[in-house]
Formats: structure tokens, C-alpha cells, sequence
């Protein structure tokens, strides 16, 4: 019965084997999927993290973008064709402004040079840093009159007033680019009207709202030549803000100080789109 009994286990075990060697082969396998399987969890987990750094960082530059584009607007200028204020403007005269004289060092003494000052040289010269100062200052600001007494005030702190070498447009004057004047902190009258119809520019404050007007001033001792803005308020109405003190704004029309139709080579009006000369008539 032994002797049976073992011959019968031998049969027995000789059929398992096979069976028993693919149960060793399906668990090795087994044990490898299961190493694969957390190598991928972990991928996955951090998939999952790159996936959620990647949205937020798509998300930031979408906001980017929108702010870019928001700017973007704020860079439009006066639709095309540009709207002449014909209630002041003679359209029909046009390149007004005077030759200007320009100082400098010829390597062994001074000397200077005249030249015809261009509209277009002015106005628009400014920097990142002039852009964000003037923008901060009509931040809130809803209305024309407060951004332009904003922007006023701001050019008048900015520029400590000192003549141009000479006196008058033959000794000396000297009309000097927007960041020249920002950056020095030193010039007249033109040079502040300069620098505020820039910071109105840089605002975007419609061109057909300011201008630089070269005119005269009535001066105890007479009529001076002069260089204002001239802006239009909410109202429509046309208001001298002068540029040496933080006077309250005077309305043009009725001004009996300042004026800019007398005959000679000031007389005119510019901005960053145009110039030409004042209609007598108006004032």
C-alpha cells in the first residue's frame, strides 16, 4: 500500500508541474506589472502637477494678454482723417513756427546753429519712465478738466523756470525735445507746453482737445510772446492753463491777456498731430 501510494503521488506531481512552473511565470509577471504600475503612478502624480503649473501659468498669460491688448487701446490715436477744431484752426495756413537756435561745443568754444523747428520733433519723445509718471497722475481722474489740471500741475512741478540763453527768438530761444526738458527739470514757457501736450499724448487725451499755443501774454510792461496750452474742457469750451503758476483756468475767449493773433513769426497753435494758425475772428 506504501509502495502504491508513492508510485501514486509521483503520477500526480509529474501532471502539476507544468502547471505549478506557469503559476511561477504568472507571478513573476504579476511582480513586474506591479513595479511598472507605480513607476507609472508616480509619473502620473507628477503629469498631474505639471498639468496644474502649466494651466496656471496658460491662465497668467491670458491675463497678460488682455492687459497687453487693454494698453494696446490706449495707444489709439485720433481716427483718421483727424478732426481740425475749425472753431480756432485757419485750416487753410499751416507750418507757423519759428527757426530755433541750438547751442553747443565745437571743441574749442561755443558755438550754435539755427534751424527750423518741426512739429513732428515734439510731443512725442518720451520714455517708459515719463509714460508711467504722467499716467499715475490722472489715474481716477473721469474728466477732461481734472486730467488736464492734473497733467498742468504735475509739468509745473516737474520744471523749475529759467529763460533760454538771450532774450527773444533771434538771441537764443531754444526749443528743446520732451525728455530733454523732463529729465533736466529746467526750461520756460514753451518748454513746459511742450512737456504737458506730451504728458496729454501720453494720456491719450484727444489730439483735437490740446494744443501748445505760441501766442503773447499781456505783461504789465506789455504784450511778451508766450507759449500756453489750450485745452477744451467738458463743456466745449476753449481755457487757457498757464504754465508758470497753478492759476485756475481762463477761458480763452473772453481773455483779455492772452492771445495769439498778432502778425509776426509767433502766432499758432500745434500738437502731436498738426499746426497751423488761429483764427482772428475767434478771439
Amino acid at each position: 500500500m506504501n509502495w502504491f501510494q508513492k508510485v501514486w503521488n509521483r503520477i500526480v506531481s509529474s501532471n502539476d508541474e507544468p502547471y505549478i512552473l506557469k503559476i511561477k511565470e504568472l507571478k513573476s509577471q504579476i511582480s513586474d506589472y506591479q513595479k511598472d504600475i507605480g513607476l507609472l503612478e508616480t509619473q502620473l502624480e507628477d503629469e498631474v502637477e505639471n498639468y496644474y503649473e502649466m494651466k496656471k501659468q496658460y491662465e497668467s498669460m491670458q491675463k497678460t494678454k488682455n492687459e497687453l491688448l487693454e494698453e494696446l487701446e490706449t495707444y489709439k490715436k485720433v481716427e483718421v482723417p483727424f478732426t481740425i477744431p475749425t472753431d480756432i484752426i485757419d485750416v487753410g495756413t499751416f507750418g507757423y513756427l519759428p527757426n530755433t537756435v541750438y547751442f553747443y561745443w565745437d571743441g574749442t568754444k561755443p558755438a550754435s546753429k539755427t534751424v527750423p523747428v518741426q512739429v513732428h520733433k515734439f510731443y512725442r519723445n518720451f520714455d517708459d519712465n515719463m509714460f508711467q509718471f504722467f499716467r499715475e497722475k490722472v489715474k481716477g481722474k473721469t474728466t477732461y478738466k481734472d486730467k488736464f489740471i492734473a497733467l498742468r500741475n504735475a509739468c509745473y512741478d516737474v520744471i523749475k523756470y529759467k529763460h533760454d540763453l538771450g532774450v527773444g527768438l533771434k538771441q537764443g530761444e531754444n526749443w528743446k525735445m520732451p525728455s530733454e526738458i523732463f529729465y533736466s527739470g529746467i526750461d520756460d514757457c514753451d518748454g513746459f507746453t511742450t512737456l504737458f501736450v506730451t504728458a496729454c499724448n501720453i494720456c491719450n487725451i484727444p489730439a483735437d482737445r490740446v494744443f501748445n499755443a505760441t501766442g503773447h501774454y499781456k505783461h504789465p510792461n506789455g504784450w511778451i510772446g508766450h507759449s500756453f496750452p489750450v485745452v477744451k474742457f467738458d463743456d466745449n469750451q476753449w481755457y487757457v492753463l498757464e504754465g508758470t503758476s497753478k492759476i485756475a483756468p481762463i477761458l480763452f475767449k473772453t481773455s483779455t491777456v492772452y492771445k495769439i493773433t498778432k502778425d509776426n513769426m509767433l502766432n499758432g497753435l500745434s500738437n502731436w498731430e498738426m499746426s497751423g494758425k488761429a483764427k482772428k475772428e475767434q478771439f
